[in-house]
Protein backbone atom coordinates (compact mmCIF):
# COMPACT_ATOMS: atom_id res chain seq x y z
CA UNK A 1 0.00 0.00 0.00
CA UNK A 2 1.56 3.36 -1.15
CA UNK A 3 -0.25 6.40 -0.19
CA UNK A 4 -0.04 10.64 0.74
CA UNK A 5 -1.55 11.88 3.90
CA UNK A 6 -3.02 15.45 4.79
CA UNK A 7 -2.53 17.24 7.17
CA UNK A 8 -3.46 21.06 8.19
CA UNK A 9 -3.46 22.81 11.19
CA UNK A 10 -1.86 20.97 14.43
CA UNK A 11 -2.07 22.00 17.88
CA UNK A 12 -0.34 19.18 19.87
CA UNK A 13 3.18 18.59 19.37
CA UNK A 14 3.17 15.54 20.87
CA UNK A 15 0.63 13.74 19.05
CA UNK A 16 1.94 15.13 16.10
CA UNK A 17 5.53 12.96 17.01
CA UNK A 18 3.25 9.85 18.19
CA UNK A 19 1.89 10.19 14.50
CA UNK A 20 5.16 10.41 12.78
CA UNK A 21 6.75 7.46 14.70
CA UNK A 22 3.68 5.35 14.15
CA UNK A 23 4.26 6.71 10.21
CA UNK A 24 7.92 5.20 10.26
CA UNK A 25 7.38 2.21 11.80
CA UNK A 26 4.96 1.19 9.30
CA UNK A 27 5.84 2.72 6.05
CA UNK A 28 9.30 4.35 4.24
CA UNK A 29 8.79 7.94 3.91
CA UNK A 30 9.37 9.43 0.69
CA UNK A 31 10.14 12.68 -0.51
CA UNK A 32 7.40 14.41 -3.51
CA UNK A 33 10.27 13.81 -6.10
CA UNK A 34 10.51 10.12 -5.56
CA UNK A 35 6.24 9.83 -5.84
CA UNK A 36 6.79 11.97 -9.22
CA UNK A 37 9.64 9.20 -10.07
CA UNK A 38 6.69 6.57 -9.31
CA UNK A 39 4.45 8.19 -11.81
CA UNK A 40 6.86 8.80 -14.50
CA UNK A 41 7.48 5.10 -14.37
CA UNK A 42 11.20 5.37 -13.02
CA UNK A 43 11.12 4.37 -9.29
CA UNK A 44 8.58 1.32 -8.15
CA UNK A 45 7.43 2.26 -4.55
CA UNK A 46 6.05 -0.32 -1.80
CA UNK A 47 4.72 0.22 1.96
CA UNK A 48 5.40 4.51 1.40
CA UNK A 49 4.05 7.54 2.38
CA UNK A 50 4.71 11.48 1.61
CA UNK A 51 3.20 13.56 4.43
CA UNK A 52 1.44 16.90 2.85
CA UNK A 53 0.28 20.20 4.73
CA UNK A 54 -1.95 22.48 3.74
CA UNK A 55 -2.53 25.88 4.16
CA UNK A 56 0.79 26.95 5.74
CA UNK A 57 -0.76 27.32 9.16
CA UNK A 58 1.84 28.51 12.15
CA UNK A 59 1.53 25.26 13.55
CA UNK A 60 3.57 23.66 10.50
CA UNK A 61 6.47 26.47 11.86
CA UNK A 62 6.17 25.83 15.25
CA UNK A 63 4.83 22.46 15.58
CA UNK A 64 5.29 20.38 12.50
CA UNK A 65 8.67 21.58 10.78
CA UNK A 66 10.34 20.68 14.04
CA UNK A 67 9.28 17.26 14.35
CA UNK A 68 9.76 16.50 10.59
CA UNK A 69 13.45 18.06 11.03
CA UNK A 70 13.99 15.87 14.32
CA UNK A 71 12.84 12.26 12.51
CA UNK A 72 13.97 13.11 9.20
CA UNK A 73 10.86 13.11 6.85
CA UNK A 74 10.37 14.82 4.17
CA UNK A 75 6.97 16.79 3.53
CA UNK A 76 5.48 18.77 0.75
CA UNK A 77 3.84 22.43 2.22
CA UNK A 78 1.15 23.74 0.18
CA UNK A 79 0.51 27.56 0.38
CA UNK A 80 -0.97 30.99 -0.72
CA UNK A 81 1.91 33.37 -1.50
CA UNK A 82 -0.23 36.82 -0.79
CA UNK A 83 -1.30 34.88 2.88
CA UNK A 84 2.08 35.21 3.76
CA UNK A 85 3.15 38.39 2.32
CA UNK A 86 0.15 40.20 4.02
CA UNK A 87 0.22 38.78 7.00
CA UNK A 88 -3.62 37.77 6.50
CA UNK A 89 -5.90 34.98 7.39
CA UNK A 90 -7.95 32.94 5.20
CA UNK A 91 -11.75 33.62 5.57
CA UNK A 92 -12.76 30.24 6.64
CA UNK A 93 -10.12 31.33 9.67
CA UNK A 94 -11.61 34.95 10.02
CA UNK A 95 -15.21 33.02 10.27
CA UNK A 96 -14.45 31.67 13.31
CA UNK A 97 -14.23 35.11 14.85
CA UNK A 98 -17.27 36.35 13.42
CA UNK A 99 -20.38 36.91 15.38
CA UNK A 100 -22.57 33.95 13.74
CA UNK A 101 -26.10 36.79 13.95
CA UNK A 102 -24.38 39.26 11.99
CA UNK A 103 -23.24 36.84 9.42
CA UNK A 104 -26.26 35.15 9.19
CA UNK A 105 -28.30 38.36 7.78
CA UNK A 106 -25.51 39.15 5.76
CA UNK A 107 -25.65 36.15 3.93
CA UNK A 108 -29.61 36.49 3.86
CA UNK A 109 -28.88 39.92 2.25
CA UNK A 110 -27.27 38.58 -0.65
CA UNK A 111 -30.57 36.18 -1.24
CA UNK A 112 -27.87 33.32 -1.28
CA UNK A 113 -30.40 30.95 0.58
CA UNK A 114 -34.35 31.74 1.43
CA UNK A 115 -34.50 33.81 4.74
CA UNK A 116 -34.30 31.49 8.32
CA UNK A 117 -33.02 28.63 5.90
CA UNK A 118 -29.14 29.21 8.03
CA UNK A 119 -29.38 27.94 11.87
CA UNK A 120 -25.66 28.57 12.83
CA UNK A 121 -22.44 29.29 11.79
CA UNK A 122 -21.68 25.37 10.17
CA UNK A 123 -24.90 26.08 8.07
CA UNK A 124 -23.47 30.05 7.08
CA UNK A 125 -20.07 27.97 6.33
CA UNK A 126 -21.38 25.48 4.11
CA UNK A 127 -23.19 28.07 2.33
CA UNK A 128 -20.01 30.11 1.48
CA UNK A 129 -18.37 27.54 -0.05
CA UNK A 130 -20.74 27.58 -2.76
CA UNK A 131 -20.11 30.91 -3.68
CA UNK A 132 -17.29 33.19 -5.74
CA UNK A 133 -14.61 34.05 -3.72
CA UNK A 134 -15.22 37.97 -4.48
CA UNK A 135 -18.94 37.05 -2.84
CA UNK A 136 -17.46 35.57 0.12
CA UNK A 137 -14.90 38.26 0.97
CA UNK A 138 -17.43 40.59 0.58
CA UNK A 139 -19.77 39.14 3.10
CA UNK A 140 -16.73 38.29 5.17
CA UNK A 141 -15.20 42.00 5.14
CA UNK A 142 -18.54 43.36 5.97
CA UNK A 143 -19.97 41.37 8.50
CA UNK A 144 -16.21 42.39 9.92
CA UNK A 145 -16.91 46.17 9.91
CA UNK A 146 -20.35 45.27 11.64
CA UNK A 147 -18.65 43.86 15.02
CA UNK A 148 -15.78 44.43 17.37
CA UNK A 149 -13.74 42.15 14.92
CA UNK A 150 -10.23 40.89 16.48
CA UNK A 151 -8.12 37.96 14.61
CA UNK A 152 -4.78 37.11 15.49
CA UNK A 153 -2.67 36.19 12.42
CA UNK A 154 -2.77 32.58 12.07
CA UNK A 155 -0.15 31.38 9.31
CA UNK A 156 3.07 31.89 8.50
CA UNK A 157 5.18 35.15 7.28
CA UNK A 158 7.60 34.87 4.36
CA UNK A 159 10.35 34.73 6.04
CA UNK A 160 9.49 31.87 7.33
CA UNK A 161 8.52 30.63 4.42
CA UNK A 162 11.87 31.08 3.22
CA UNK A 163 13.71 29.16 6.01
CA UNK A 164 11.32 26.24 5.49
CA UNK A 165 12.11 26.19 1.97
CA UNK A 166 15.92 26.31 2.06
CA UNK A 167 15.76 22.82 4.25
CA UNK A 168 15.98 20.16 1.89
CA UNK A 169 13.00 18.03 3.86
CA UNK A 170 10.53 20.45 2.37
CA UNK A 171 9.33 21.20 -0.75
CA UNK A 172 6.92 23.95 -1.37
CA UNK A 173 3.77 23.89 -3.45
CA UNK A 174 1.08 26.44 -4.03
CA UNK A 175 -2.60 26.68 -3.43
CA UNK A 176 -4.30 29.26 -5.13
CA UNK A 177 -4.23 33.28 -3.73
CA UNK A 178 -7.66 33.43 -1.92
CA UNK A 179 -8.42 29.35 -1.39
CA UNK A 180 -11.30 29.89 -3.49
CA UNK A 181 -13.20 26.22 -4.74
CA UNK A 182 -12.57 26.46 -8.23
CA UNK A 183 -15.23 25.44 -9.70
CA UNK A 184 -17.27 28.16 -8.27
CA UNK A 185 -15.19 30.65 -10.26
CA UNK A 186 -15.58 31.86 -13.53
CA UNK A 187 -13.00 31.34 -16.00
CA UNK A 188 -10.82 34.56 -15.11
CA UNK A 189 -10.95 34.18 -11.98
CA UNK A 190 -10.07 30.71 -11.79
CA UNK A 191 -6.92 30.70 -13.83
CA UNK A 192 -6.08 33.75 -11.74
CA UNK A 193 -6.24 31.99 -8.79
CA UNK A 194 -4.24 29.26 -10.22
CA UNK A 195 -1.49 30.65 -12.03
CA UNK A 196 -0.83 34.09 -9.94
CA UNK A 197 -0.36 32.15 -6.66
CA UNK A 198 2.67 29.68 -8.78
CA UNK A 199 3.73 33.13 -9.97
CA UNK A 200 4.16 35.16 -6.99
CA UNK A 201 5.90 31.98 -5.29
CA UNK A 202 8.70 31.30 -7.98
CA UNK A 203 9.07 34.95 -7.70
CA UNK A 204 9.99 35.03 -3.47
CA UNK A 205 11.65 31.65 -3.79
CA UNK A 206 13.60 32.09 -6.71
CA UNK A 207 12.76 28.69 -7.98
CA UNK A 208 9.94 26.93 -10.48
CA UNK A 209 7.09 25.79 -8.41
CA UNK A 210 6.22 22.10 -9.78
CA UNK A 211 3.29 21.08 -7.05
CA UNK A 212 0.04 22.25 -6.45
CA UNK A 213 -2.71 21.09 -4.03
CA UNK A 214 -6.73 22.36 -4.48
CA UNK A 215 -8.58 23.54 -2.13
CA UNK A 216 -10.88 21.36 -0.85
CA UNK A 217 -10.20 19.06 -3.62
CA UNK A 218 -12.66 16.70 -4.13
CA UNK A 219 -12.92 15.97 -7.98
CA UNK A 220 -15.82 17.13 -10.06
CA UNK A 221 -17.40 18.82 -7.24
CA UNK A 222 -14.10 21.16 -5.51
CA UNK A 223 -12.67 21.05 -9.64
CA UNK A 224 -12.70 19.08 -12.85
CA UNK A 225 -11.18 18.99 -16.94
CA UNK A 226 -11.14 22.46 -16.87
CA UNK A 227 -8.98 23.10 -13.78
CA UNK A 228 -6.79 20.13 -15.05
CA UNK A 229 -5.88 22.25 -18.16
CA UNK A 230 -5.24 25.38 -16.13
CA UNK A 231 -2.72 23.40 -14.48
CA UNK A 232 -0.77 21.88 -17.01
CA UNK A 233 -0.51 25.40 -18.99
CA UNK A 234 1.55 26.13 -15.56
CA UNK A 235 3.75 23.03 -16.18
CA UNK A 236 2.24 21.57 -12.93
CA UNK A 237 3.89 18.59 -12.39
CA UNK A 238 2.07 16.70 -9.60
CA UNK A 239 -1.40 18.33 -8.06
CA UNK A 240 -3.14 16.63 -5.59
CA UNK A 241 -7.02 16.26 -4.28
CA UNK A 242 -8.33 15.25 -1.29
CA UNK A 243 -9.94 11.96 -2.97
CA UNK A 244 -9.38 9.27 -0.01
CA UNK A 245 -7.73 6.07 -2.25
CA UNK A 246 -4.36 4.96 -2.01
CA UNK A 247 -1.76 5.69 -5.04
CA UNK A 248 -1.89 3.71 -8.43
CA UNK A 249 -0.02 4.02 -11.92
CA UNK A 250 -3.15 4.73 -13.19
CA UNK A 251 -4.01 7.90 -10.86
CA UNK A 252 -4.66 11.59 -12.78
CA UNK A 253 -0.96 13.24 -11.91
CA UNK A 254 -3.41 16.27 -11.70
CA UNK A 255 -5.99 14.62 -8.86
CA UNK A 256 -3.43 12.71 -6.86
CA UNK A 257 -5.66 11.37 -3.49
CA UNK A 258 -4.37 11.50 -0.55
CA UNK A 259 -6.02 10.85 3.15
CA UNK A 260 -6.84 13.26 5.99
CA UNK A 261 -5.28 12.58 9.27
CA UNK A 262 -5.99 15.57 12.61
CA UNK A 263 -6.46 13.73 15.26
CA UNK A 264 -6.86 10.31 17.40
CA UNK A 265 -5.13 8.21 19.23
CA UNK A 266 -2.09 5.81 18.02
CA UNK A 267 -5.08 2.82 18.45
CA UNK A 268 -7.42 5.01 16.57
CA UNK A 269 -4.77 5.84 13.77
CA UNK A 270 -3.64 2.34 13.46
CA UNK A 271 -7.06 1.32 12.70
CA UNK A 272 -7.47 3.97 10.62
CA UNK A 273 -4.60 3.09 8.25
CA UNK A 274 -5.63 -0.66 8.12
CA UNK A 275 -8.99 0.51 6.91
CA UNK A 276 -7.21 2.96 4.17
CA UNK A 277 -7.47 -0.29 1.73
CA UNK A 278 -10.80 -0.47 1.78
CA UNK A 279 -11.51 3.18 1.75
CA UNK A 280 -12.82 3.05 -1.61
CA UNK A 281 -15.62 0.86 -0.21
CA UNK A 282 -16.70 2.34 2.87
CA UNK A 283 -16.65 6.12 2.13
CA UNK A 284 -19.80 6.37 -0.26
CA UNK A 285 -21.80 5.70 2.19
CA UNK A 286 -20.57 8.27 5.02
CA UNK A 287 -19.50 11.57 4.07
CA UNK A 288 -21.16 14.00 6.11
CA UNK A 289 -19.53 17.16 4.86
CA UNK A 290 -20.00 16.32 0.53
CA UNK A 291 -23.58 15.16 1.27
CA UNK A 292 -24.43 19.11 2.87
CA UNK A 293 -22.20 20.89 0.38
CA UNK A 294 -24.25 19.09 -2.29
CA UNK A 295 -27.75 19.83 -0.37
CA UNK A 296 -26.47 23.18 0.04
CA UNK A 297 -25.50 24.12 -3.40
CA UNK A 298 -28.01 22.42 -4.86
CA UNK A 299 -30.57 24.86 -2.49
CA UNK A 300 -28.68 27.89 -3.60
CA UNK A 301 -28.58 27.05 -7.24
CA UNK A 302 -32.71 26.96 -7.06
CA UNK A 303 -32.65 29.61 -5.12
CA UNK A 304 -31.01 32.07 -7.53
CA UNK A 305 -33.25 30.86 -10.61
CA UNK A 306 -36.22 32.17 -8.57
CA UNK A 307 -34.77 34.93 -7.34
CA UNK A 308 -33.54 35.70 -11.37
CA UNK A 309 -37.19 35.06 -12.42
CA UNK A 310 -39.00 37.52 -10.10
CA UNK A 311 -36.76 39.97 -11.16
Amino acid sequence: MNLVLLFHAVDNIDWFEKTIILLKKKFQMISIHQLNQFYKGDLKLNQTCHITVDDGDLSFYNIIFPILKKHNVPATLFVSPSICRDSSNFWFQDLEYLNEEILIKQIEKNRVLPNSFIKNKSDAKFTLKCLPIKDILAIIHKTMSLQVFSSPPRNISLTQLSEIAECNLVEIGAHTLNHPILSNENDESCAFEISESIRLLESHLGKRIRFFALPNGTPDIDFGRREIEILKENKIELCFSTEPKTLSLNDNKMSIPRFSISYGTPSFINMKLFLFKYWDCITPFWHPEIKNRKKFRKLINENYKTANTEE
